[in-house]
């Protein structure tokens, strides 16, 4: 690459670094009055201080549990639908059944506890 062409280059890196930088400052100044918007002018800190924001706490382990089951099913019937017509019925059939049941185990791991 000769001199004029490596030239060319920085300054086309330049104008896109410049175009990153306009959208970055953009996309903060949406966020910030999102948040405000959202959360009144008093913004996070004192969200996050509230009481409520602590005592109502949420286990994740349920919904990656579910998430989990969610996607073996999706999994299975992927496969299922490359079976043979006769087969499909009873495979998605058992599919149907095992996911529910995954569910209930899921629902049994992480039992959801008011507080």
């Amino acid at each position: 690459m000769n001199d004029r062409g490596l030239a060319k280059t920085v300054e086309e890196l330049q104008e896109a670094v410049a175009a990153l930088e306009r959208r970055h400052d953009d996309l903060a100044l949406k966020t910030q009055m999102m948040s405000s918007r959202l959360l009144g002018s008093w913004g996070w800190d004192r969200f996050l201080s509230t009481p409520e924001f602590w005592e109502n706490v949420m286990d994740v382990g349920l919904s990656e549990c579910a998430k989990a089951c969610i996607e073996e099913n999706q999994r299975r019937r992927a496969a299922i639908a490359e079976l043979p017509c006769e087969e499909r019925a009873a495979a998605y059939a058992q599919a149907a059944a095992d996911v529910a049941q995954c569910q209930k185990n899921c629902a049994d791991r992480f039992p959801i506890t008011p507080f």
